[in-house]
């Protein structure tokens, strides 16, 4: 059966290296380690690639809406695909759990995150959350700006440590069918 995992971000350069857009950053990740590449999907709103792996078919998507719009391109998807929410698993960065943290779980609110609450408003629930954690702001910088910033040289291989092992998570549950789990990476 086959599952549509969507990598949450911002389209265009000006964002492309931010804390926002570490959702996108694990699907280029993930497309890089399964051979796959995307195409920009007008129709749908978002960059898409199909790929099988192992004998599951697997979708990837990073919606080209604007974070605050991401459930328009993941319910026109939906439709195209004919995958239900259950199916959908959606990759984002979150600033609620630590920045050494990477979390999968099943369900649960949106927390704040835009990118989540247009999913949930226009799609429902429940869906697989893979989250990769930024940690709380430094003091005096709203989690606006500090989730549009571009990361810091200083966090770039602890960035690089959550893409693998926000990999490993997906790769497991794709296997195990888990989606309960948190891991803490070295610092």
């Amino acid at each position: 059966m086959s599952i549509m995992i969507v990598g949450l971000g911002n389209p265009g350069t000006e964002y492309k290296k931010t804390r926002h857009n570490a959702g996108f950053l694990a699907l280029d990740k993930l497309a890089e380690d399964w051979g796959a590449s995307f195409k920009n999907n007008q129709t749908a709103k978002a960059e898409v690639s199909e790929v099988v792996v192992g004998e599951q078919k697997i979708i990837l998507a990073k919606p080209q809406t604007f974070m605050n719009n991401s459930g328009v391109a993941v319910a026109s998807l939906m439709h195209r695909y004919k995958i239900t929410i259950e199916r959908v698993w959606v990759v984002y960065d979150d600033a609620a759990i630590e920045n050494d943290q990477v979390r999968v779980r099943r369900g649960g609110s949106a927390g704040g995150h835009n990118g989540l609450k247009s999913i949930i408003a226009q799609n429902g629930e429940p869906f697989a959350r893979f989250r990769i954690g930024l940690g709380n702001p430094p003091e005096r910088v709203p989690l606006e700006d500090f989730v549009l910033q571009h990361f810091t040289a200083e966090e770039l291989p602890l960035l690089e440590k959550k893409m693998a092992a926000v990999i490993d998570l997906i790769n497991e549950a794709r296997v195990t069918g888990v989606l309960e789990k948190t891991v803490t990476v070295a610092t």
